[in-house]
């Protein structure tokens, strides 16, 4: 793939700052109760999880740490970003919340069978979302209108990603020409 040892070195160096564990789950995860059975045995001992997809190479590392920070303060469940393009922030989840919705998933045969989504968790959720702790770190512009999505599933992705990346690259590049904010201004108004 377009960025899966260099995302996974990306990922690597982004939490560094928080002083976590990285672990990188890769099998075939083509059903939610495999990957949610999986991540809850593999998050044993930890409190929470930072979900990371490989497939997405532009991760805010400040974006990342907003995110956490939140869902420590706040002893959330499940923490987002909201407004930005998908691809340019992980979710948290408390790993006993992954317990929770792989032992709901294993009573759910239509879901217990479904395919995993970008939303796998607020996918399992979302049939008792009150039942959850959810915090939400909003952009400071909603830029979900534009449907912009910089993962790698498909070709058409991958372009988008290297055109993007070219974009950026094009000029004198800095970390912070990768912040979330600046790739979302570069896609939508260069």
């Amino acid at each position: 793939g377009f960025a899966s040892k260099e995302n996974e070195m990306k990922i690597r160096e982004s939490v560094k700052k928080l002083n976590m564990t990285v672990e990188v789950l890769s099998d075939d995860f083509s059903s939610v109760e495999k990957f949610l059975s999986t991540l809850a045995s593999k998050a044993q001992g930890y409190d929470n999880v930072i979900h990371v997809r490989s497939s997405c190479p532009f991760y805010d590392a400040e974006l990342t740490e907003e995110i956490y920070s939140l869902h420590t303060k706040s002893a959330s469940e499940y923490t987002f970003a909201d407004g930005w393009p998908e691809g340019l922030s992980p979710c948290v989840i408390n790993t006993e919340t992954v317990a929770v919705l792989s032992s709901l998933v294993q009573k759910d045969s239509i879901k217990k069978e479904s395919k995993v989504t970008k939303d796998v968790f607020f996918d399992v959720m979302k049939n008792d979302i009150n039942s959850f702790e959810i915090e939400t770190v909003m952009a400071s512009e909603d830029m979900r209108m534009y449907r912009l999505d910089f993962s790698c599933h498909n070709k058409e992705k991958m372009l988008a990603c290297k055109n993007l990346f070219d974009l950026v690259m094009s000029k004198t590049a800095s970390e912070k020409d990768f912040s979330a904010d600046n790739l979302s201004s570069k896609a939508i108004f260069s």
